[in-house]
């Protein structure tokens, strides 16, 4: 990366570190506040939307502290973050009603019609599926190879599949018989999403070997995409529109405090780094910018 741009990039950042800054602390002067309840609520919400995007292609869980080791945070400074983020998200909701401000029925339609080709429900596929790690070394992928014919053999002799998931497999949704629920076909990995296809609903495969061990799927159903009515989507795109409307006014309150002469302190050594390039002004780059 050339070194002008990542000076760019830094500065990009910092900005938004003020500006998140600068939000709060007037959220604060206004009296608002983050209840322990409500970050302990919100945690666990970015908990599980996390675990949902970072689920490993076995399906297994990743736990807490892994998605802390990805952010690069300790527990309590990634908390302490999401406080921050909520008390915005709280500034916000008080700058709406504050300048009464709404999504009419007509902007939703004008956007529906705008965004129609995204507005597509895509091709959905609802599996069930038995796992056998294998990633281990030789002897571990022969041991999950073993096992899964053994399972195999089991249904083929007419035992169920979710009864033989609940006894044998080592992934996720064990208990649940393997369902995975109905989910995106690109949600999926290459490996059980071609079998799938392959498969009518109710059909279990072969075993599938992958590089993490060995599959067996079950297929409950496939449901082709479709375009979703705009019935469907207006709460969607409404609440969409209304985000954008409260980071709108919220940027408009960050700029007044910043516009004042010596509001914004920023205590980082950046004269050194900033002298080569005297033509980057944090705040006029990023106002010329937005």
């Amino acid at each position: 990366v050339p070194p002008q741009e990542r000076v760019l990039i830094g500065l990009r950042c910092l900005w938004s570190l003020i500006e998140r800054e600068v939000l709060c602390q007037e959220a604060q002067r206004l009296g608002l506040t983050v209840s322990e309840d409500e970050l302990q609520k919100g945690w666990e919400a970015e908990l599980e939307l996390l675990r949902k995007r970072f689920t490993r292609d076995n399906g297994a869980t990743v736990s807490e502290q892994e998605l802390l080791d990805k952010a690069g945070a300790t527990r309590q400074e990634a908390r302490e973050d999401l406080r921050k983020a909520l008390l915005v998200a709280k500034l916000e909701a008080h700058l709406l009603e504050k300048h009464n401000v709404t999504v009419t029925d007509e902007e939703v339609r004008e956007f529906f019609e705008a965004n129609k080709k995204i507005a597509r429900r895509p091709d959905q596929c609802h599996i069930k599926q038995m796992f056998f790690r294998g990633d281990q070394g030789s002897a571990q992928r022969e041991a999950a190879g073993k096992k899964a014919e053994t399972a195999m053999k089991r249904i083929r002799a007419g035992e169920t599949f979710e009864g033989v998931t609940r006894d044998m497999s080592e992934g996720l949704f064990k208990e649940e018989g393997g369902d995975f629920g109905l989910r995106p076909v690109a949600a999926l990995p290459p490996f059980l999403a071609e079998p799938a296809y392959e498969l009518e609903a109710g059909q279990v495969s072969g075993v599938i070997e992958s590089d993490l061990g060995f599959h067996i799927i079950k297929l409950v159903e496939i449901a082709p995409g479709a375009e979703i009515p705009l019935e469907k989507v207006a709460p969607g795109i409404r609440k969409s529109l209304l985000a954008e409307k409260s980071a709108r006014l919220a940027k408009e309150l960050f700029r007044e405090a910043a516009e004042k002469e010596g509001a914004v302190q920023v205590f980082l050594e950046l004269e050194k780094t900033l002298a080569a390039y005297p033509e980057l002004n944090l705040f006029e780059q990023e106002a010329a910018k937005e």
